[in-house]
């Protein structure tokens, strides 16, 4: 029985981890099709890229740092672990398949790196950002893993993020604001107190890209319940019927959340404007998603649906805001990851059964405790997101610089960089 029950949780795994590289996937094609033409090479090379930079970061530093430390005093510093020795050390003392769990994981630490790309496209130097994102994916994300999901003071909290709404969204989108501010927009996107439009060069290319997104929000949100910790199917009390018959309802109200989230966002874009904008609408997608992944199998599907709906609202007003503060963000990468993050966090304390969390906590345990620990997990992210960005940024911004030059700017980073469109 032990070795089906393993061989469940490996295949389960292992499946999620192929779903969750649609979601890079789709996410980079949404980029390179959001950008203008002259820029769309650059942008799938970076995500591939950043996307190979996350994975071997993460298999080689992050997963030993974020999980080997849970005998440790520490709760705000884990003890960094390196190379295959201390990853392979794990698979005789963890209670999961953890080369499974390590390969989901590396998938995941990609995609904050993308949502940098995204927000800076056009403008960031290529091998700067490769090196940023070396340092972000070794030292702020897996302290970050650390402190939720690791045994850190976020998961003494009692902090709510089963799939990443705070650790890999909000976090990706923290960062990515601070290098677009430090960057600036691109040139003649703000002009003498007005905005001019640069429309993205391939939108059926971002049409496809989100399809791959929603289809991927299956490996993200319904295994959101235990692929990030050591919860597997060993001796769930639920069994194993019971356990997809939750992994079911996880996956229909991530379809309801992403429902909610397009649905509101046409509604208030026809209110204020008049007309549908299409960027805008592939962005709702991502934030039904993101919304629901910090708990997705605790909402009933009014609740997911609701959550989706504002969560699309705030997504207009959130772009709206940036425009008028002239912060440019060309694939709309900030507003999309970062309120659905915040939002997703804060709607995760309106639909947990504090019964079973007092049960589960072996104390009384409420809504406004669980709000207070989702408001210090919020805090605590954006602070060490943002110091630490700001610090490493600025290192590179005076010793080497971020921004490439006008010349290049306007030839288009795919002629200078790549060699040609």
């Amino acid at each position: 029985m032990w070795t089906f029950n393993y061989a469940v949780n490996t295949l389960s795994l292992l499946l999620a981890s192929v779903l969750v590289m649609c979601f890079v996937a789709g996410t980079a094609l949404v980029s390179a099709g959001s950008v203008r033409e002259k820029n769309s090479v650059d942008q799938l090379t970076k995500c591939i890229v950043l996307a190979a930079i996350g994975s071997l970061v993460f298999i080689f530093v992050g997963y030993g740092t974020m999980f080997s430390s849970f005998a440790s005093a520490n709760l705000y510093w884990p003890s960094f672990k390196f190379g295959e020795h201390d990853l392979l050390q794990l698979i005789t003392t963890a209670q999961l398949p953890v080369l499974a769990h390590v390969f989901l994981l590396a998938q995941f630490a990609g995609i904050p790196l993308i949502i940098i790309a995204s927000a800076t496209a056009e403008r960031f130097k290529p091998w700067v950002l490769w090196l940023f994102a070396l340092l972000f994916a070794g030292l702020i994300y897996s302290v970050l893993g650390f402190w939720v999901w690791g045994g850190g003071f976020l998961e003494k909290l009692h902090f709510i993020d089963a799939a990443g709404s705070g650790v890999i969204h909000l976090a990706g989108a923290v960062a990515a604001l601070i290098a677009v501010l430090l960057l600036g927009p691109r040139l003649g996107r703000f002009d003498k107190n007005k905005s001019s439009v640069m429309r993205g060069a391939n939108l059926t290319l971002g049409v496809i890209g989100i399809w791959l997104v929603w289809l991927s929000s299956v490996g993200i949100n319904v295994n959101s319940g235990w692929m990030f910790t050591n919860v597997t199917f060993f001796n769930s009390p639920l069994g194993l019927a019971g356990i997809m018959q939750t992994l079911a309802i996880a996956a229909l109200n991530t379809q309801m959340s992403i429902v909610g989230s397009v649905l509101a966002a046409v509604i208030v874009l026809r209110i204020f404007s008049g007309t549908v904008d299409l960027t805008i609408i592939l962005n709702a997608v991502v934030v039904g998603i993101v919304a629901l992944a910090a708990s997705a199998i605790t909402p009933s599907m009014t609740g997911a649906f609701l959550i989706g709906a504002v969560g699309g609202i705030l997504l207009v007003l959130a772009i709206l805001l940036f425009e008028k503060f002239k912060i440019d963000d060309p694939v709309g990468a900030i507003a999309a990851h970062g309120v659905g993050g915040l939002w997703g966090l804060l709607a995760a304390v309106m639909s947990q059964d504090y019964v079973m969390l007092s049960s589960l906590h072996k104390e009384v345990w409420s809504w406004p405790q669980q709000l207070t620990a989702q408001l210090i997990g919020i805090g605590s992210i954006i602070v060490w997101v943002a110091v630490s960005s700001l610090i490493l940024l600025l290192l590179f911004k005076y010793l080497v610089g971020i921004r490439i030059s006008a010349t290049v700017e306007y030839k288009g980073l795919d002629a200078v960089e790549y060699g040609g469109a």
